[in-house]
């Protein structure tokens, strides 16, 4: 768990960077807040000892990132039959981690958590 996220912090801090580095979106305030509370949350909840819901909630967040990323990686290659497979299995993923898991983590966290 402490690997995961040294790991996490580490892309966190490094994707920080590059939002200075390349071009201006248009986009720029909404990402450079996203990762500024990101790391934020990921650094004190390292801190605060609370790494074993943090890892559930970046894994939630993470998983969905996979196949979005092979889209991307079949689209360079020009291959738009698998391009729109993974893009379907991102759109599938994405639903059920954040209106399934993440809220069913939420509640249980709060509800059945030691007072």
């Amino acid at each position: 768990i402490q690997y995961y996220y040294a790991y996490s912090i580490g892309f966190y801090i490094a994707e920080l960077i590059a939002i200075f580095v390349e071009p201006k979106r248009s986009d720029f305030f909404e990402y450079l807040l996203h990762h500024v509370v990101t790391l934020y949350l990921v650094v004190f909840s390292w801190i605060g000892y609370e790494t074993r819901v943090g890892t559930y909630v970046l894994l939630i967040h993470d998983i969905s990132d996979i196949p979005l990323c092979a889209a991307k990686i079949w689209h360079y290659v020009g291959n738009e039959i698998i391009v729109n497979i993974n893009f379907g299995l991102f759109l599938i993923s994405f639903i059920y981690m954040r209106l399934v898991c993440l809220p069913t983590l939420t509640y249980g966290l709060y509800f059945y958590s030691p007072k």
